[in-house]
This record gives structure tokens, C-alpha cells and sequence, in this order.
């Protein structure tokens, strides 16, 4: 069976969530906003702030370092379920995201391991994490101990002393 260009845009772009970022375009996404994630909660009432975040349905990009980087600039504990995340406290979260992406981007992402970028350069975004892999290591912020724990199956490392 031959698709069409519209049936591989439903499978392969429709199935996303909005992008933080709209690179395409030089600016953030409209439809990344409050409204829509507060809305998105509903769905999943239950579900835990950084498993949320990392669902691609819900929103896209976002993956297991930048969502714990996120969730610290934020001051936002990733244990905490999504529908008890406030309004002020989203609209932090929004601009955590796009600032982490966007130092992301700058410094060529995150080089775990093999990961080289198209050019077959190592990203340099490492050097900037301030809690990904650090646990048992002092907080930047508040001096407290950087720990690792598990959520919705993925190692997450956080600092219980500063995130809430």
C-alpha cells in the first residue's frame, strides 16, 4: 500500500504533542501554553509531572535529561503528580523548557555515551547539567544532596531540598 503525503503526516507528525520550541519559525510555540497543558492534565490526572512531561503525545522533545534539568530549574520535584501543579508554577515550567532546549541547541546537545550530532561533532551541553548524573553530589542551589530515584521507569535525579 502506497500512503499519501497527508496519511504519513498523521502517522508520523499528528501523533506528537505541540514542540516547545517552533525552530522553524525563530520563536516559541503557540500552542505549547498553560491552557493547553493544564488541559492535558485531565487526560491524566494521576500521572507524575516528569512522566508527563516526557510523553511525546502530550508533548514533543522532550526526553529523560531535559526533563529533569526542567523540572529543577523550576524548583518543581518530579514526583509530583501533574494536576496538583499550579498555574504560576506550569508557566515556570514552560520557560524552564524552553530555556534548557534552547542552551541545548547552543551547545550542540547532550553527548551521553556515543551520541554525535550530523556533522560527527560531540554536543557539549554536558558541561551545563546541573543535576542530571549528579546524584550524591551537592546542589548548585541550595547545597543539598542531588539524588536518583525512578520515575515512570526512567532514572531521574533531582534535589528533594529545593524541588517541591
Amino acid at each position: 500500500k502506497v500512503l499519501t503525503d497527508k496519511q504519513l503526516q498523521k502517522i508520523f507528525v499528528d501523533e506528537y504533542g505541540p514542540e516547545p520550541l517552533d525552530i522553524s519559525r525563530g520563536k516559541p510555540s503557540e500552542k505549547f501554553n498553560v491552557e493547553y497543558l493544564i488541559g492535558q492534565t485531565a487526560r491524566f490526572p494521576n500521572r507524575k509531572i516528569k512522566h508527563f512531561l516526557m510523553d511525546q503525545k502530550i508533548i514533543a522533545g522532550i526526553g529523560n535529561i531535559y526533563a529533569d534539568e526542567s523540572l529543577f530549574d523550576a524548583k518543581i520535584s518530579p514526583l509530583r503528580k501533574a494536576k496538583d501543579v499550579s498555574k504560576t508554577e506550569w508557566q515556570s515550567l514552560i520557560e524552564s523548557v524552553k530555556k534548557v532546549l534552547e542552551l541545548a541547541i547552543k551547545h550542540g546537545g547532550t553527548t551521553d555515551s556515543d551520541y554525535v550530532n550530523a556533522d560527527g561533532e560531540k554536543g557539549g551541553m554536558q558541561d551545563y547539567l546541573k543535576v542530571y548524573r549528579k546524584a550524591g553530589q551537592k546542589c548548585p542551589r541550595c547545597g543539598g544532596v542531588i539524588v536518583r530515584i525512578t520515575v515512570g521507569g526512567r532514572g531521574t535525579h533531582s534535589c528533594p531540598s529545593c524541588q517541591k
